[in-house]
C-alpha cells in the first residue's frame, strides 16, 4: 500500500521558487489557513484525495503540523532549501503522504500516527535516495570517504561530491555540516587525509570493541576503525569546528545510523544517539558536539585581569566538560604577551593558547570572578585585552581565525559590544589606533 500511495503521489507535483523565513505547515488543513502571520492558500484536486499548500511566498520550513500538533522530522532536510508548496495525500481520513517540493529538490514523507514523518524518497537532480530502504545501488564502484576534504574531491578516478549544510539554532551556528554523497557508489575507506603521518590515513580507534575484528595483541592501541555493512552506506555526515571533525552520521537508511565521535584517548569510537525523529535528538546532538568541542580542547576561558611584565608569560585555567559520565576537569595554557602605548597609560594584553589553536567561549574571568559579557564570537584566534596602567580593563577586542575584530568596551560599570562604524575598519594588526585610543579615553 505504501508503495501505491507514494506512486499517486508522484503524478500530482510542480516546481516554482525563493524567500528567508522560517515558518510552519499544517498538514491537517484543508482549506486556507494563516499560520504565524503567513497565508496559506490550500487547492484540491479533482480526486478529493490531493491538497495542495501553497504559501504566498517561498520561506524555509521550520516545523510540520497536524491541526496544530507538532509532527517530529529531520530539519536538516529543509534547513538550506525554500519551500515552495506541500502536496497531501490523504487516505482514510487522514494525511497520509506528504511530499515536500523544494527549491533545489523534492522529498516524500510518509505520516506515522500523525506524530512523527519518516522519509520516502529525496529527488535531487538526477539522484533518488533511499526509496527502497534496502538496498544501495547496484554499483561496483567504491570510493574513500576523506572527511579532511572540505570540497568536491576525486577518489579512485570518481567524483565525490561535499556539500556544506547550513546549522542554525540553538547555539549550532558555530559548528559547520558537510556531507559526504555515496548515492552512486560504495564506501571503500573512511579516511582523514593521506597515509603516512600519524593520525591521517585510514581511521582508527584505541577501543577493541570499535575496530575491525582481529587479533591485536602484538600491536599498539591503534586498531583500524570497524564501519560495519560499509557497502550499504549511503552518505556521511561530519560535524566539524574549525575543520577539527567531531562526530560523524553513516547514513544507511534515514532512521538506521552509525555515529563515531573522535577524542585524542579513545580516537574514533562509536557513540550512541536517539533516533531522527526523537523529539530529544536535536537537544542530545547539541550537547554532544558541545562535549566533543570542549573535549578536544577548543572551548575555554580567559582571564581578563592577568597581567605582567614579563615577555615569557604564561598562565593556567581550569575548565570544565560536562559529557555522558558527568563533569571533566581540564587545564588550558595561555601565553600573555604585551604592548605598551607610547604615551605609557596602556598597555594591551594579548592572550594566545600556547598551542595556537582555535576555540569559543561561554564565560570570561576576571581574577576568580565570572564577568557578564554579552553575547561572545564563536571563532577566536586570540583576544586582546587593554589596561590603563595599573588599573582594571576597559577594552577587550576578540580576533576571529579570518582576522575579523569585534569590541567590547566597559561602560558605566559594565561590559557592551562597540558597533562603531569607525571601529570595523581597524586592521587586525593596528593595536593602537586612533579610534582605539579614542575609545580608552572615553
Amino acid at each position: 500500500m505504501k508503495n501505491t500511495y507514494t506512486f499517486l503521489l508522484y503524478l500530482g507535483i510542480g516546481l516554482f521558487v525563493l524567500s528567508s523565513n522560517c515558518f510552519e505547515l499544517d498538514i491537517g488543513k484543508t482549506f486556507s489557513y494563516n499560520k504565524e502571520n503567513v497565508e496559506i492558500n490550500v487547492y484540491k484536486d479533482d480526486s478529493d484525495n490531493f491538497y495542495k499548500h501553497k504559501p504566498v511566498k517561498p520561506f524555509l520550513l521550520k516545523e510540520l503540523y497536524y491541526l496544530d500538533k507538532l509532527i517530529y522530522f529531520d530539519p536538516l532536510l529543509t534547513s538550506d532549501q525554500l519551500l515552495i508548496s506541500a502536496s497531501v495525500l490523504w487516505v482514510s481520513n487522514n494525511p497520509t503522504v506528504i511530499h515536500l517540493n523544494l527549491e533545489k529538490s523534492t522529498i516524500i514523507l510518509l505520516n506515522e500516527n500523525n506524530s512523527s514523518l519518516s522519509v520516502e524518497a529525496i529527488f535531487s537532480g538526477k539522484n533518488i535516495s533511499n526509496i527502497n530502504h534496502k538496498f544501495h545501488p547496484g554499483s561496483d564502484k567504491a570510493v574513500d570517504i576523506d572527511i579532511k576534504q572540505t570540497q568536491n574531491y576525486t577518489s579512485n578516478s570518481l567524483n565525490v561530491s561535499v556539500n556544506q549544510l547550513h546549522l542554525s539554532g540553538n547555539g549550532l551556528e558555530k559548528f559547520v555540516l558537510r556531507y559526504y554523497d555515496l548515492g552512486s557508489y560504495k564506501l571503500n575507506n573512511l579516511k582523514y587525509g593521506n597515509d603516512g603521518v600519524y593520525g591521517y590515513g585510514i581511521l582508527t580507534t584505541h577501543v577493541k570493541d570499535d575496530a575491525v575484528p582481529g587479533n591485536y595483541e602484538n600491536k599498539n592501541n591503534n586498531f583500524p576503525l570497524n564501519v560495519p555493512n560499509k557497502e550499504q552506506v549511503y552518505g556521511v555526515y561530519v560535524y566539524s569546528y574549525n575543520d577539527f571533525p567531531l562526530i560523524i552520521d553513516l547514513v544507511y537508511t534515514y532512521n538506521k545510523r552509525l555515529y563515531f565521535a573522535f577524542t585524542f584517548e579513545k580516537r574514533y569510537h562509536r557513540i550512541l544517539m536517539p533516533p531522527l525523529n526523537d523529539p530529544l535528538y536535536e537537544k542530545k546532538l547539541f550537547e554532544s558536539l558541545n562535549y566533543y568541542t570542549c573535549k578536544n580542547g577548543f572551548k575555554t576561558s580567559i582571564d581578563i585581569a592577568k597581567v605582567t611584565n614579563d615577555a615569557n608569560y604564561r598562565y593556567t585555567l581550569e575548565f570544565h566538560c560536562k559529557g555522558p559520565n558527568g563533569v571533566e576537569t581540564f587545564n588550558k595554557t595561555f601565553i600573555l604577551s604585551f604592548y605598551t602605548h607610547s604615551n605609557k597609560k596602556y598597555r594591551c594584553y594579548e592572550h594566545w593558547t600556547s598551542d595556537k589553536s582555535k576555540f569559543y567561549m561561554d564565560q570570561i574571568y576576571s581574577g576568580q570572578s565570572i564577568v557578564e559579557f554579552p553575547p561572545l564570537p564563536q571563532h577566536i584566534k586570540f583576544v586582546r585585552v587593554y589596561h590603563q596602567i595599573n588599573k582594571r580593563p576597559y577594552l577587550v577586542v576578540f580576533i576571529s581565525p579570518n582576522d575579523k575584530l569585534t569590541f567590547y568596551a566597559y561602560k558605566n560599570g559594565a561590559w557592551h559590544q562597540d558597533k562603531s562604524s569607525e571601529l570595523l575598519k581597524i586592521s587586525h594588526s593596528d593595536k593602537y589606533n586612533y579610534s582605539i585610543v579614542k575609545l580608552l579615553d572615553a
